[in-house]
């Protein structure tokens, strides 16, 4: 990840390149359960808040048993709560480039998988 992150970025709107090493790895760590551990699921889609049509990915992280549980229950949409009685972990990031790596990453508010609606309606 560290060679991903671009050396003057400014991430969540106050870390540096190491301070965010160091947070993404505290969020990531809470995963690490087994329970969480054989299922994540990742979505792609595009920012619609403050800065729009920045890259976003979020990822999922239900309680998720391989013998009791079916994986087309666990489909999500972009940008919907996490759902409790999974017990899921949600992290959305939404992105910014510059020379070819990430200069920018923060939280959106608004999200949306496909960009076509809003190309339809312009």
């Amino acid at each position: 990840m560290e060679d991903l992150l671009h050396e003057k970025g400014i991430f969540f709107n106050r870390m540096n390149k190491i301070k965010v090493l160091a947070y993404l790895h505290k969020c990531f760590n809470q995963v690490s359960s087994i329970e969480k551990g054989f299922h994540i699921e990742i979505i792609e889609g595009y920012s619609f808040d403050y800065f729009p049509c920045e890259p976003v990915l979020e990822f999922r992280y239900p309680d998720f048993n391989p013998f009791e549980d079916n994986i087309d229950q666990f489909k999500s949409q972009l940008g919907s709560k996490e759902n409790d009685t999974r017990n899921e972990i949600v992290f959305r990031f939404a992105f910014d480039f510059r020379d070819g790596k990430i200069y920018k990453i923060r939280r959106p508010s608004l999200c949306a998988e496909s960009l076509d609606r809003y190309i339809r309606m312009n």
